[in-house]
């Protein structure tokens, strides 16, 4: 029972954004090898989405209905000017049902969602230096060959044998993230550690696309701030594809 209760806990403080940057990296470690723990996730996702949903629902519902009915008491009344205390009181009840719904609004609409934001943008994008492959290595060669059959885990381990061996070029560090971000469950420190990379580099062709699964990732990890840095300055770059795309996201956060 208390194992259960721990893991519960673990739960509730992961998708509230409660961990620190090591318990996070160590529950999603945990994801990883424990079935149980991955579905009971999924399941406790689901359920507060649900309840949060039907809870404000049920409650608006029952808020409009009682307006309603006290309309329609309204008109039946005598038209004969009604006496200050049953002014006050009309107005009491009014206010009433104002701050509740003020209220319910508040505490019962979904709460932000990281990760639905993360899967309703994120896709794995095209490898691109595959004119590269003639001169790269045999790491690089059956690394790019996973990754565009989506073998992540194939492609991870290849690009970490060729990163032992000397330091990837600056393309071969973002597609090595994008592997990271994709494996199941995505190893976020390390891919948010490589795009870091990419943009202390500088100007270069994977600026964008870096500051862009950057934030992300961070969105992901319920780390809402930096993710907002990033995107504002994506929304500055004017770049056809990520500045609108961030500029939309903006408007959730």
């Amino acid at each position: 029972m208390e194992q259960k209760r721990t893991k519960f806990n673990q739960i509730e403080a992961y998708l509230a954004g409660r961990m620190t940057t090591a318990e996070r990296d160590d529950f999603e470690t945990a994801l990883q090898n424990d079935a149980e723990l991955a579905a009971a996730l999924t399941l406790h996702r689901e359920l507060q989405a649900h309840l949060s949903d039907q809870a404000y629902a049920k409650v608006e519902q029952t808020i409009q209905s009682t307006a309603q009915q006290y309309r329609q008491s309204s008109k039946k009344r005598v038209a004969t000017r009604l006496p200050f205390w049953d002014t006050r009181r009309v107005a009491a009840v009014i206010i009433f049902l104002l701050g509740l719904a003020f209220i319910f609004k508040l505490y019962l609409t979904k709460p932000l969602d990281g990760s639905s934001l993360f899967a309703q943008n994120y896709e794995v994008p095209t490898l691109l230096v595959v004119s590269r492959t003639a001169e790269a290595s045999l790491n690089l060669s059956n690394a790019y060959a996973a990754y565009e059959r989506k073998d992540f885990q194939t492609a991870n381990q290849l690009f970490a044998a060729q990163a032992a061996l000397a330091e990837l070029p600056i393309e071969d560090q973002f597609y090595w993230g994008i592997t990271k971000l994709s494996i199941v469950p995505p190893r976020t420190t390390e891919a948010v550690s490589l795009f870091q990379k990419i943009i202390q580099h500088g100007d270069n062709t994977y600026l964008i696309p870096a500051k862009w699964y950057e934030a992300l990732t961070h969105l992901k990890r319920e780390e809402f701030s930096p993710a907002k840095v990033l995107l504002q300055e994506l929304v500055k770059t004017n770049h056809p594809k990520y500045s609108p795309a961030s500029a939309k996201i903006l408007k959730k956060l």
